[in-house]
């Protein structure tokens, strides 16, 4: 897999994290583990994107994938804790909003972790 598409693919997720953390920060309902998940997602996505600028080491792209991916994996724990919680106030706007988004990220770099292990492969 080529680097540039790498990239592109780390830059819409970085957009969808974003919207999520958008979110969060104007919604004063959502739980504080899943605020400060969605805020390292988005911290990480955004320090990724400016470290694979120029990159094109194998390597280095999937060890940055490798580690956005460990945090999204985090963020998608605390979504289920989130989800857990049947009282919680707003819980369909949370999901639509937040927890969909971050699931469909954090899949989408699994995608892309194996896409790029298979590319080792070959």
């Amino acid at each position: 897999m080529h680097a540039r598409t790498v990239r592109k693919r780390i830059t819409r997720l970085e957009q969808l994290v974003n919207r999520a953390a958008e979110w969060c920060r104007r919604d004063t309902s959502v739980p504080e583990a899943l605020r400060q998940a969605v805020r390292a997602f988005d911290e990480q996505c955004e320090h990724v994107s400016r470290a694979l600028q120029g990159v094109e080491e194998p390597a280095r792209l999937r060890r940055c994938v490798d580690d956005l991916e460990a945090i999204a994996a985090r963020a998608a724990e605390a979504c289920a804790q989130a989800e857990g919680v049947e009282e919680a106030e707003g819980a369909e706007e949370l999901s639509e909003r937040i927890v969909a988004p971050l699931r469909k990220a954090h899949r989408e770099l699994q995608k892309l972790q194996r896409q790029l292990g298979s590319d080792v492969a070959t």
